[in-house]
C-alpha cells in the first residue's frame, strides 16, 4: 500500500508559465489535494522562490529544496538544512571570474535576499538586497556571509577548476558546496518526510535536474519531463508545457504508480 505521496516540482520551465505564475490547472490540483506533499525543488534562492505564486499557494510549514539542494527550509523560513561554500572554493571562483566575468554574479545566503555584482545596470534583480559593480566587493560579501550558492551568468564553463562543484541551468552556472545537488536536496527532504522514492513524482525540464534522475538511491521516482530541453533523457511521461503537467499528476495521484520502466 502506498503512503502519503510527494510531488517534487522544478519551477522555471516545468511548473511556472513565466517567472512567477503557476499553471492554473496545477493550482487547482494542489488546492484539491492538501494531503499531498507539494515540494519545490529549485535552483532559485529562497527569496526568489517564495516570490512566485507558490509563496501563497503552499502551506507555510511545508518543506522545500532551494539553491540547487544547498538549503532545505519551510515556506515560513525555518531552515532545516544548509550547506555553505568554503572560502577556498570562493577564492578559486574569484580567480576564474577575474578573467571571465560574464554578465552578472549572484550570491545566496540563508533566507536573505541575496546580492549581485553586475556592470549591466539594465538587468533587473527584484529579489536582491545589495548591488555592486565591483567584483572584489561582491567577493568580500560572499566570504563574510557564508553563501550556499553563487550563480554566474554568461561565462564559458571551459576552464573552470575541477574542484568547483557546479551545474548548468539555462545560461547560468550555479556553484555549490561539494557533494551538493538537487539529488542531495531531494534525498534530505524525502528522509525528513519519511517518503520513499516510489511514493514521489518529479517534474523537471533542465540540466540541473539530471542529478535527481541519475542518482541510484532515487530510482523509483515517477519522472515527468516538460518540453524538449533533454531529448535523450528517459521519463515515464512527457508534456510540452507546464500547462499540461496537472493532467499527468492527477492520473499519477489517483492510482498506484506502475513499476519504473527503466
Amino acid at each position: 500500500m502506498m503512503g502519503r505521496k510527494c510531488v517534487l516540482m522544478d519551477l522555471d520551465g516545468s511548473t511556472l508559465i513565466d517567472s512567477i505564475t503557476v499553471a492554473r490547472s496545477l493550482v487547482d490540483l494542489i488546492q484539491h489535494n492538501p494531503d499531498v506533499h507539494w515540494v519545490m525543488v529549485t535552483g532559485r534562492s529562497y527569496a526568489s522562490a517564495i516570490a512566485t505564486e507558490y509563496g501563497k499557494l503552499l502551506c507555510g510549514n511545508s518543506l522545500h529544496v532551494f539553491d540547487g539542494g544547498a538549503m532545505i527550509a519551510t515556506l515560513e523560513g525555518l531552515v532545516l538544512h544548509r550547506s555553505v561554500m568554503s572560502k577556498s572554493d570562493i577564492e578559486r571562483l574569484n580567480v576564474h571570474l577575474q578573467a571571465d566575468f560574464g554578465s552578472y554574479v549572484f550570491g545566496s545566503s540563508g533566507t536573505g535576499s541575496g546580492f549581485v555584482c553586475s556592470t549591466d545596470t539594465s538587468i533587473e534583480f527584484p529579489q536582491v538586497s545589495r548591488f555592486t559593480e565591483s567584483l572584489s566587493t561582491f567577493m568580500h560579501w560572499a566570504l563574510s556571509e557564508s553563501v550556499q550558492k553563487i550563480s554566474v551568468s554568461g561565462i564559458d564553463p571551459a576552464g573552470i577548476p575541477e574542484q568547483l562543484n557546479h551545474c548548468k541551468s539555462g545560461p547560468v552556472l550555479d556553484f555549490l558546496p561539494p557533494g551538493i545537488s538537487k539529488a542531495s536536496g531531494v534525498q534530505n527532504v524525502l528522509s525528513m518526510l519519511a517518503i520513499r522514492p516510489q511514493e514521489a513524482a518529479f517534474v523537471f525540464n533542465d540540466q540541473n535536474d539530471l542529478a535527481v534522475i541519475e542518482d541510484p538511491s532515487l530510482r523509483g521516482i515517477y519522472l515527468i519531463k516538460v518540453g524538449e530541453e533533454l531529448p535523450q533523457i528517459p521519463a515515464h511521461a512527457r508534456v510540452n508545457t507546464p500547462n499540461d503537467v496537472s493532467t499527468l499528476l492527477s492520473d499519477w495521484l489517483s492510482i498506484n504508480r506502475p513499476e519504473r520502466a527503466r
